[in-house]
């Protein structure tokens, strides 16, 4: 979600939806979002509250899992190895010098 929010401010989207399929952390993102909390701290939660700060309208949406494997899977994949994993589609869109 992080990586998500940072590509839409790079292009410079101003109205967002993110979706994901870990509802609990959607709520509380949401919640935290429309109360106006900032956070000093350096989690993760914080990070992605402080970038949403940036768009002028950003809704926190849940997506069912059985709708969304493939994020799902890489997501999984990725907490179990070291290094990241990264889908060839991607890979190619970074090494052809698309984002700097």
């Amino acid at each position: 979600m992080l990586r998500a929010l940072e590509i839409a401010s790079e292009r410079r989207y101003r109205l967002l939806r993110v979706r994901s399929d870990y509802n609990k952390m959607r709520i509380v993102l949401k919640d935290d979002y429309q109360a106006g909390v900032v956070q000093d701290e350096h989690n993760l939660r914080a990070m992605i509250l402080r970038l949403a700060r940036k768009f002028d309208q950003i809704k926190f949406a849940w997506i069912p899992r059985r709708r969304n494997q493939e994020a799902h899977s890489l997501a999984r994949k990725a907490v179990l190895q070291s290094a990241p994993v990264v889908r060839e589609d991607v890979q190619r869109f970074f090494e052809s010098g698309s984002i700097s």
